[in-house]
């Protein structure tokens, strides 16, 4: 019976069934049960007598085979509530669940103690009742009689609290009509807090300047997204979708609550740009501005788009798309200007580096960097110093201010990746096959390490990893350190189905970058814990996706080779 009332249910019998076999083996066990002390050995105290100036009251159900001696003995109550004796089938129903004897008119609860001797150790209950001597039939009878009461009295009890149990786990949790609006409330509030607080830290941010490549170093790392994590991520689904009728290699820029995207004309080498509300692919304006250059990408600053096409530099009011001003240089502009201190750097196909005043367009210097062979390398600038690759399998190291050489280091591919500057390095994807890390002030060669083919994408870096896409279809991560010796192994792999011409992507812990099996991919910048990952996300378009992807204020841009301008969100955010 004990076992049967067991506080933690595990402990109990596993059915009706075995507890009514059990205690028909207990009635033919001998005549003078020994009871055992209470509490069981591993169990808390469940049936205990509380010591009262002589008197015992039962807290909870307690059934015994004896009477009490007179002596010690008083009305034993409460009594517990009997219920009708559980049917057939419920005979091998499991016992599970925390059940309590319900009591009628039951007596005010009291402090519980175990009952104790003389010399405070606990007594067994056969120790306190001492059995009466009668005749042996006599006995049996009576005690027959008493094991049939306790049978019915506990499985009586039993169907009780597996009704009650059945009950309350059938019955509906009350709902706090009031407080569960307003935790869901207080979540919404909070989250869009901090989406706002992060939306205006961007924008604040892109005030300034943003291009291709997020900031002039070219991390590609956008710091203030905060709306898409890696727990969201596998959610996104398309937002919109904006056809330009030409194919578009272009990076999207997302500035002032537009995104700002060059695209090919319909049928001819016309580059048109487009402006979109970011929010609902809405089309503002779209203006012609050239021949298209496949690849090259706006930069946005102080209300103001700026664009290159065939030897022309395009300033574009942001809001309507009119021109500010116009710059020239010696050959067509096949690569994204970069604006830092109020100066737009740019290459040119004529081997040149040019700077331009960005408020009005007037030249403020040109060097020849490449004699012969075209610069199809955004310029980053870090420190004062631009850098930038060219056809001629060469990385540049430029005065910002003078536009006066510092060193030259060759590699053996042509250099259209952008480089990308982070901590005092230098790294760039060559066609060589080769990525590269140099040392930035000196120009020297600190490592490289290879992929299986030529290297289109620029480098990202975050987080002590650099990140780059490769023409053998794979996506690699190295540690930006370096491995320490000349030839470095990446950290994690993922294979795309082709070649990834485009250039990786990194907002919150998650990389974006597309491929020409025309998907866009997401993965955890981390890595996964292996040399060869998964991807978290993908979605397909209807072309190559060459080009790279941008994430601002939950929204994932990128355009695809089918003329079409993609966004992704994830619904409710």
């Amino acid at each position: 019976m004990l076992r049967a009332l067991a506080k933690d249910f595990q402990q109990r019998f596993a059915t009706i069934r075995d507890f009514a076999e059990a205690l028909e083996e207990a009635s033919h066990a001998q005549e003078n049960v020994t009871l055992p002390a209470w509490p069981l050995s591993g169990q808390p105290a469940l049936n205990t007598l509380p010591a009262q100036q002589g008197s015992q009251t039962v807290e909870n159900a307690t059934l015994l085979a004896r009477p009490l001696p007179q002596a010690a003995s008083s009305p034993l109550s409460p009594q517990p509530v009997l219920n009708p004796l559980l049917a057939q089938e419920q005979l091998d129903s499991p016992l599970t669940g925390d059940y309590k004897v319900s009591y009628a008119n039951a007596a005010p609860k009291q402090s519980m103690q175990t009952v104790t001797g003389p010399d405070h150790t606990p007594k067994s209950i056969s120790s306190i009742v001492k059995p009466i001597h009668q005749p042996r039939s006599l006995f049996r009878g009576k005690a027959m009689l008493l094991i049939g009461l306790a049978l019915i009295i506990v499985m009586g009890s039993v169907a009780f609290l597996l009704s009650s149990l059945n009950n309350h786990s059938n019955a509906k949790p009350p709902v706090n009509i009031q407080s569960t609006p307003n935790i869901h409330a207080s979540a919404t509030a909070s989250f869009r807090a901090t989406a706002s607080a992060a939306a205006n830290a961007y924008n604040a941010a892109t005030n300034h300047g943003v291009m291709p490549g997020f900031d002039a170093q070219h991390t590609r790392v956008n710091p203030f997204e905060k709306v898409l994590s890696l727990t969201n991520v596998s959610h996104l689904v398309q937002a919109w979708k904006v056809s330009t009728g030409g194919p578009i290699g272009s990076v999207p820029t997302v500035a002032n609550g537009r995104v700002y995207v060059s695209a090919a004309g319909r049928g001819s080498n016309e580059g048109n740009m487009y402006a979109l509300d970011a929010g609902t692919g809405h089309v503002d304006w779209v203006k012609p501005y050239g021949t298209y250059y496949n690849g090259a990408g706006p930069t946005a600053a102080n209300g103001t788009i700026y664009i290159g096409s065939d030897k022309i530099l395009y300033a574009l009011r942001a809001v309507t798309g009119d021109s500010r001003w116009t710059g020239t240089t010696g050959g067509g502009i096949g690569t994204t200007p970069t604006l830092v201190n109020g100066v737009i750097y740019v290459g040119s196909d004529d081997g040149k580096l040019s700077a331009f005043n960005a408020s009005n367009g007037g030249e403020l210097w040109t060097v020849s960097i490449s004699t012969g062979h075209s610069i199809r390398s955004s310029p980053a600038v870090a420190n004062g110093i631009v850098y930038i690759g060219s056809d001629d399998g060469k990385l540049y190291a430029v005065e910002a201010g003078s536009g006066r050489g510092i060193w030259t280091t060759p590699t053996k591919g042509e250099i259209r990746s952008s480089p990308a500057v982070v901590n005092g390095i230098v790294y760039v994807g060559s066609y060589d096959g080769k990525l590269y890390a140099i040392n930035a002030e000196t120009g020297k060669v600190l490592w490289t390490a290879s992929t299986g083919k030529s290297i289109f994408s620029s480098p990202a870096v975050a987080d002590g990893v650099v990140y780059v896409g490769s023409n053998d279809n794979k996506l690699y991560a190295f540690k930006a350190s370096g491995c320490g010796n000349p030839s470095c192994q990446p950290i994690w792999t993922a294979s795309t189905g082709a070649s990834i011409i485009s250039s990786p992507t990194i907002a919150n812990g998650v990389l974006y970058i597309g491929s020409d099996d025309k998907k866009l991919y997401a993965f955890k910048a981390s890595g996964c814990g292996s040399t060869s990952c998964q991807p978290l996300w993908t979605a397909s378009t209807g072309d190559r996706i060459r080009s790279s992807p941008t994430v601002a204020n939950g929204f994932v841009y990128v355009g695809s080779e089918d003329g079409t301008i993609y966004a992704f969100h994830v619904p409710g955010t």
